[in-house]
């Protein structure tokens, strides 16, 4: 499934509190000033703990105590900058430092290694440097009708993403750490349905769908097809037997029947035509009685408005995106021929909405 995710600016600002919490945080006695310096720690520390992955410096302290010199020669940087770089992470607890000034790891770094089996690596990696640019110049965004992705980068971030397959792996793993427990709640949802055929509209890599047959009971007597877009499609790597890959186009009538359609955190990548695009050819393709289930955030209905309306900013920026109000999701749908049926939060943000076909009297 695609999205445009939670920047780990987030989590910045969240360490950013925990590590002043005990500490004198009144830089001088403006309160606004104090806020807007605490905001401009927080971008600091996401930009170095982005570069101390990217240089996989956790990896190095999994494997011991190094001194500045021995992760300068591996890193192949500069030994003072680099001292002064891990110095900075040192005072915020990233990594620690000996007696005898050698760098260690933390609990922190730790989870950041490729070998935790819950690594944070790829959710930090995910926020590439294109992604991190056009969160910082909103303003482009604002003026042009161009998302600032598309101007700065020539293409959309979906072409982007297509054109290496190792940041399609990266995106990939980053949205699996966020969805897990979203996946494994979903995948309980649907033990409770009775459907012959689930299809997941822009899955990705296939995961939910994994993780809904391997929860589904009779998983063996159901057909699962993941629908993407060719360029996508192409870069998976471990490919289930059991699911059916089928390439689609979001303006194109769908290539197959379902009972169920699932759209998780998809609609908010594109605008309001081609999103009523994309559940006008579900609806279409739904089976008899069948259900198309809209997995997305919901503005006025979310616990965390905050991150919701910070996570629409990042997909105007980066998609020309957008995150709904139910009322524009419920208009989306009538649009489309189908009528929401049930609607169940998942996390603080994301919402199951249960969709069935209308049928219209001649």
């Amino acid at each position: 499934m695609h999205s445009t995710a939670i920047p780990f600016f987030i989590v910045s600002v969240i360490l950013i509190r925990r590590f002043f919490s005990k500490r004198d945080k009144h830089f001088s006695s403006d309160k606004v000033l104090n806020q807007l310096i605490e905001l401009e720690l927080a971008t600091t520390l996401q930009n170095s703990i982005y570069a101390l992955v990217k240089l996989k410096i956790p990896d190095i302290l999994e494997h011991g105590s190094f001194s500045a010199s021995q992760i300068a020669k591996i890193t192949n940087t500069k030994k003072d900058y680099l001292k002064r770089f891990l110095d900075y992470l040192v005072a915020h607890k990233i990594i620690k430092k000996n007696h005898i000034e050698k760098y260690t790891k933390t609990e922190f770094s730790y989870e950041l290694t490729t070998s935790h089996p819950y690594t944070k690596k790829y959710f930090i990696l995910m926020e590439c440097i294109p992604r991190r640019q056009a969160a910082l110049d909103i303003t482009k965004s604002l003026l042009e009708i161009e998302p600032f992705f598309d101007n700065e980068s020539k293409q959309d971030y979906w072409s982007y993403l297509a054109t290496d397959q190792e940041k399609q792996q990266v995106f990939d793993k980053g949205m699996n750490i966020i969805t897990t427990e979203e996946h494994s709640i979903i995948a309980n949802f649907f033990t409770k349905q009775k459907f012959s055929s689930i299809a997941d509209i822009g899955g990705r890599d296939g995961s939910l769908l994994k993780k809904i047959k391997s929860t589904t009971n009779l998983a063996n007597k159901k057909k699962f097809f993941l629908l993407e877009q060719e360029k996508c499609i192409s870069h998976i790597i471990k490919k289930d037997p059991e699911i059916e890959c089928v390439s689609f186009n979001l303006l194109d009538p769908l290539p197959i029947k379902s009972d169920a359609f699932i759209i998780t955190r998809y609609l908010h990548n594109w605008n309001d035509e081609i999103a009523l695009s994309i559940l006008k050819n579900a609806s279409k393709a739904l089976n008899p009685d069948g259900r198309v289930f809209i997995i997305e955030g919901v503005l006025d209905l979310a616990r965390n408005p905050q991150l919701l309306r910070m996570i629409d900013l990042k997909a105007l920026v980066i998609a020309n995106g957008k995150e709904r109000t139910f009322d524009e999701l419920k208009n989306l749908c009538l649009l489309a021929n189908l009528e929401i049926v049930l609607t169940q939060e998942i996390t603080s943000t994301v919402y199951i909405i249960e969709c069935k076909k209308v049928i219209l009297e001649c």
